[in-house]
């Protein structure tokens, strides 16, 4: 449990860099995050994982295909798939239009690598680095590693949404 508590911890302080980061603090009009970036699917993400165990035991765990699905949602800029595979936000005081809004101006995910999979009671928590690049250009890649959190909902694993901006609306 010391673990998990640590590894939530962590997460919720990389929360506090991370919309900074993927430049989702400000927001534009919807028409911007419309349907036309999220037609235009980029090419698949092609997750490596660190290790040849660690595919099969997020299948195992039952999480590889919503996770895969998430973070190739990033990818593309497919908001609304994203936002369908969160947990954790009050859908009735952040709805879909605002998350989109929201992440308009997010980094580009250029690469996405897993370094380690654990489930720890309800959660499976999975080490991720992210290259993220700034779409504007102005700004170096950044490389972020942080701990990736699902949690079964209803039958189905979501992502666990530590974004206090998309929790605290």
């Amino acid at each position: 449990m010391k673990n998990i508590a640590r590894k939530i911890t962590l997460a919720t302080a990389m929360v506090a860099v991370v919309p900074w980061l993927a430049g989702c603090a400000t927001q534009q009009p919807a028409a911007a995050a419309g349907t036309a970036q999220a037609a235009a699917a980029s090419k698949p993400l092609g997750i490596v994982f660190e290790s040849a165990a660690l595919e099969p035991k997020l299948a195992q765990f039952g999480v590889l295909t919503n996770f895969k699905r998430y973070w190739q949602a990033h990818a593309d800029r497919n908001w609304a798939l994203r936002y369908e595979l969160e947990s954790g936000i009050d859908s009735s005081r952040t709805d879909a239009k605002f998350y989109a809004e929201y992440h308009v101006k997010a980094w580009t995910l250029k690469s996405f690598k897993v370094h380690d999979v654990v489930q720890d009671g309800k959660h499976v928590i999975v080490d991720v680095e992210r290259v993220l690049s700034d779409p504007t250009g102005k700004k170096a890649d950044s490389t972020v590693r942080d701990s990736d959190i699902w949690l079964e909902v209803d039958g189905q694993w979501r992502h666990v949404n530590l974004d206090p901006v998309l929790k605290s609306r």
